[in-house]
């Protein structure tokens, strides 16, 4: 017999120990965890809201299972770029039957090849999506929180526990296939239900010993969940007012509080369920392999995941760039940005339209934002998933004032993302954002130290000749096109400016 009350009452007093990395990793898989379920639609409605659901009606799983997922995100003014494609194109599937079968008819009965080939890829990504990340996350979020339980200091990299202890293509197997036997069990009256509840131990146990059979795995959780699935769903019942004041405060209160606080009563109810079970058979105990999991302290005394992890960049990224180096990156990021927009725009169009305000083949825009985010975040290059959050607002943050400041000066737009997915007045949009923030973790971690390899080999009065050139050539185009920027077909717009005239 679980007690519910007393299980709530030890999740808030762990949760007050480093309360924002259990928000953190929470927010991380729930977006990650639910993302993927959403793109492949084997979707069960997880946690209370979705369980109270399933009781009601059980065919209501068949549904979220078969016939999609719901959006949260109105994507119908969006028409442009690759997530609005996606979007769209996935959305109107439905799901990932119905999504093939789209594509099918859209490649062998209308001809619409492109069409069907990004539909069939949105689907295949999605898949994958979910079947490596969503369910490895799944598992490391569940690790994270049962150490928590016990361990002050758990970090925030416990999310990536299944990578680090090289286990994935298990993890992964036995997370398929508990989802697949779910989705088989809901073609029953009421077995979708009661399997979720058999099976929901799962996770958590993988969490502990991510080596475990298929079938040690599922009977474990049917062991340990013998007489309490009745109790489980009363204590996602409990969640219920939690969920309803998500809703009236726009899921905010959901990030910051009820997600956390669910998890960490589920890492409470594994160890509790665990110990009841090892006390009746103490043979299981070679199953549930990790006893420090049991001990107290503040940090997790590293066991079974190693400390001395083989790094996958060998590349020296924490480092100080000279004036000389920092100037040479620019150019060469400003070039390479210029090479991406030309080619970009030869292979949708067939033209070759020079990019860009200037007149040389560069766009300092690139360059400005390569180099604000090695000098800004300098001090944070230990911490990829911070990195790629700046990256992407730093970006972000240049290309909408610049793009104001060339609209307000000469009443045109050198680009626009109207009709994009998630866009800002057509100046940002979510799809350049995302590039912007994996560009500068390519810039910090692998182009600027190798550009600066490279560019050590280089003699210092050779360099010095470079930069002078380089530098007075971009003078004098910058000067020559503030004057008469490069414009024209192909290059802008007009801007939509509506100027007050004065009586």
């Amino acid at each position: 017999m679980i007690e519910r009350k007393k299980l709530k009452q030890k999740a808030r007093k762990n949760l007050k120990h480093n309360y924002f990395r259990a928000v953190i990793v929470a927010f991380i898989a729930f977006v990650l965890i639910n993302e993927g379920y959403d793109l492949v639609s084997f979707n069960i409605r997880t946690e209370a809201e979705n369980t109270v659901t399933n009781y009601i009606n059980n065919f209501h799983i068949l549904d979220s299972i078969l016939n999609g997922f719901e959006s949260y995100v109105d994507a119908s003014n969006a028409s442009k770029g690759i997530l609005a494609i996606f979007a769209n194109n996935i959305a109107s599937a439905n799901s990932f039957f119905i999504g093939t079968l789209n594509g099918l008819n859209q490649i062998l009965f209308y001809n619409q090849i492109a069409s069907g080939i990004i539909i069939f890829t949105g689907l295949i990504v999605g898949f994958f999506f979910w079947l490596f990340i969503s369910s490895t996350i799944e598992v490391g979020r569940n690790r994270f929180f049962i150490e928590k339980v016990n361990y002050k200091n758990t970090p925030i990299d416990k999310i990536f526990f299944v990578i680090r202890v090289k286990k994935t293509l298990n993890v992964v197997k036995i997370m398929f296939l508990r989802q697949l036997y779910i989705l088989l069990w809901c073609l029953t009256i009421v077995g979708g239900v009661i399997k979720y509840y058999s099976y929901l131990m799962i996770p958590y146990i993988l969490a502990e010993n991510p080596g475990i059979s298929k079938k040690e795995a599922f009977k474990l959780s049917r062991q340990m969940m013998d007489g309490q699935k009745w109790n489980c769903f009363k204590l996602d019942l409990s969640f219920l007012g939690w969920k309803i004041l998500g809703l009236l405060t726009l899921n905010i209160s959901n990030l910051l509080i009820t997600e956390p606080y669910y998890q960490m009563t589920y890492g409470n109810l594994y160890l509790t369920l665990r110990e009841n079970l090892l006390a009746n058979d103490e043979s299981l105990s070679n199953l549930f392999n990790d006893k420090k999991l049991m001990e107290t302290g503040d940090i997790y005394p590293e066991g079974l995941v190693k400390k001395n992890i083989r790094r996958w960049l060998k590349i020296d990224y924490n480092r100080e760039y000279s004036v000389l180096s920092l100037v040479l990156i620019f150019f060469t990021i400003a070039i390479m940005g210029w090479c991406w927009e030309v080619a970009l725009n030869l292979f949708r169009t067939g033209d070759f339209v020079n990019k860009g305000t200037l007149t040389g083949p560069w766009l300092p825009i690139y360059g400005v934002g390569g180099i604000a985010i090695l000098i800004l975040l300098y001090k944070i290059r230990e911490k990829p998933l911070f990195v790629f959050l700046l990256s992407l607002m730093i970006g972000g943050f240049i290309e909408y004032f610049v793009s104001a400041y060339l609209e307000f000066v000469y009443h045109l737009k050198w680009w626009d993302y109207s009709g994009f997915f998630m866009n800002i007045d057509g100046r940002i949009c979510l799809e350049v954002l995302i590039l912007f923030g994996l560009g500068g973790c390519a810039v910090i971690y692998l182009i600027a130290p190798l550009l600066d390899n490279l560019y050590r080999k280089i003699p210092y009065l050779v360099k010095i000749v470079i930069c002078t050139i380089l530098i007075t050539l971009f003078a004098m185009d910058f000067i020559i096109s503030t004057i008469m920027p490069n414009a024209g077909e192909g290059i802008t717009t007009i801007a939509m400016i509506i100027l007050k005239q004065g009586n």
